[in-house]
């Protein structure tokens, strides 16, 4: 079973604990939200196992 986290917390707590950078200007979620990124430049691998997009 694999897991898929999205973060929607303005200060990216998840994304950190998950040892990933939230200050990627436009690979966020928001820009996502609005259009500017696509699903694909947004979601990045963890080392965590069972989380992992693909």
């Amino acid at each position: 079973m694999n897991i898929l986290v999205i973060d929607l917390d303005p200060q990216g707590n998840a994304t950190t604990g998950l040892g990933k950078s939230n200050s990627l200007e436009k690979e966020n979620i928001y820009n996502l939200l609005i259009g500017r990124s696509k699903i694909e430049d947004v979601i990045k691998k963890t080392i965590i196992g069972g989380v992992d997009p693909n």
